[in-house]
């Protein structure tokens, strides 16, 4: 008996058991619009995948936030790669980064309906916004990371104040990525 019960709750087991109980008692006490039991959830949910209607919300879920992540890089990254690089245009622009980027993005869903309507541009909107800042700061310490040296090496060697934003930052940028993500 002391194995089964070791088994069952170093697995979490019992504490998802305990969970449905106490679900299943307080859709009980409660009117079926309110709270629903599980019964009945999985019911619903057999439901809409049967539909299909499941994967077609799934879909329609997956373009907004590819959209608004794609969106977002396409706006983050010359932002940051600007204000890394120069540092007239960080001293501009990092007191505003810096305000925003701690404010959630659920704290502008209210003016962001307004601006944008229901529709789905207010949404994929607010994904932009949430993914933009991590992006600007990462680019910005990507690029304002690489060593003097290195840049020295690169204009010696012949680059090009383009060809150096271009290629040094490349690589410094997708090491800062992988190990801060």
């Amino acid at each position: 008996m002391k194995g089964i019960w070791d088994f069952l709750s170093k697995r979490g087991f019992i504490t998802w058991g305990l969970l449905l109980l106490t679900w299943q008692f307080a859709s009980m006490v409660n009117p079926s619009e309110f709270l629903p039991g599980p019964l009945q959830t999985l019911r619903g949910g057999k439901e809409i995948v049967v539909s299909g209607v499941l994967f077609q919300y799934i879909g329609i879920s997956f373009f907004r936030i590819f959209s608004g992540w794609f969106l977002g890089i396409i706006c983050a990254v010359p932002i940051g790669l600007l204000i890394g690089q120069f540092n007239v245009v960080r001293r501009i622009f990092e007191p505003f980064i810096n305000f925003f980027r701690f404010i959630p993005a659920i704290g502008f869903l209210t003016l962001f309906l307004m601006w944008f309507g229901v529709g789905e541009e207010s949404k994929i909107a607010i994904i932009i916004y949430a993914t933009t800042f991590p992006i600007i700061i990462n680019t910005i310490a990507g690029v304002t990371g690489i060593n003097n040296t290195t840049i020295q090496v690169a204009l010696s060697q012949g680059a090009t104040a383009y060809t150096d934003i271009l290629h040094r930052n490349h690589s410094r940028i997708g090491t800062v990525y992988l190990y801060r993500s």
